[in-house]
């Protein structure tokens, strides 16, 4: 709440100055990493292997409620472009005071997006669901900066241990062609989004299996036949337990 000078004039809390500041804050952000100004120490690892096969999961929109439960930002421009010979990583540490300064802006940028954020409706029950026919990860186009965040979200509400590895964003890919880039990197066949355009270009470039959750932005789209809609994680668990007793 704002709090009120002696002369009558309204002064913002800090919360307000500071999410005032966000879309300016990422702008320049997004800038400095697209032009690799700023870079993370290494590339992230690749997620240990198990006996039930991987299964990725975007993560707003799918485990987190987007703002105000209401997913306005989805993507609607289709593109069937094949990925870069050369994949451009943001690994670099920052070695300068700005490059530092725009780390933690970034950084503070990032828990705003998540503060306040609730699940999805039953999506740690979904979750539990699919872990008993894969090994769920998390592939998130939000930067790299993001995943302590993810981190601390998912053991906020008691789903870390379901999910076998977080990988967010550390290359100057945009989110599609990051996601294809880390499942074939991890030859991973099936994955969970929300964002239809998303969807598609996966599908289209041979992803065998698509989840997409439903939303009305993402709706009337020509996706190919192996996107599966959804609206409750639970639906994917029963679909993979019929897969298993088909195959």
């Amino acid at each position: 709440m704002s709090d009120t000078t002696p002369t009558g004039k309204e002064t913002k809390t800090v919360q307000e100055q500071l999410a005032a500041q966000t879309p300016k804050v990422e702008e320049q952000i997004e800038k400095q990493i697209q032009t690799g100004k700023l870079r993370e120490p290494q590339d992230l690892p690749l997620a240990s292997n198990n006996d039930k096969p991987l299964i990725s999961f975007d993560f707003d929109g799918v485990i987190c409620r987007p703002p105000f439960g209401q997913n306005r930002v989805l993507g609607r421009m289709l593109h069937e472009e094949d990925l870069p010979e050369n994949i451009r990583m943001v690994d670099g540490p920052a070695t300068t005071l700005q490059r530092r300064i725009y780390l933690q802006a970034r950084g503070l940028v990032e828990d705003l997006k998540y503060f306040g954020r609730d699940p999805m409706e039953a999506a740690r029950e979904g979750i539990i669901a699919v872990s008993q026919y894969r090994t769920p990860i998390i592939i998130t186009g939000r930067s790299y900066m993001a995943k302590s965040i993810i981190d601390a979200w998912l053991k906020k509400y008691k789903m870390e241990e379901y999910f076998s590895a977080i990988y967010a964003n550390n290359t100057a890919l945009p989110t599609r062609q990051f996601k294809l880039y880390m499942l074939r990197r991890l030859n991973i066949d099936e994955h969970v989004d929300d964002d239809g355009a998303i969807t598609y270009y996966l599908a289209k470039k041979g992803i065998k299996q698509l989840f997409l959750r439903d939303w009305p932005r993402n709706q009337g789209l020509p996706y190919p036949a192996n996107v599966a809609h959804f609206t409750n994680i639970s639906e994917i668990a029963r679909h993979l337990s019929r897969s298993k007793v088909t195959s």
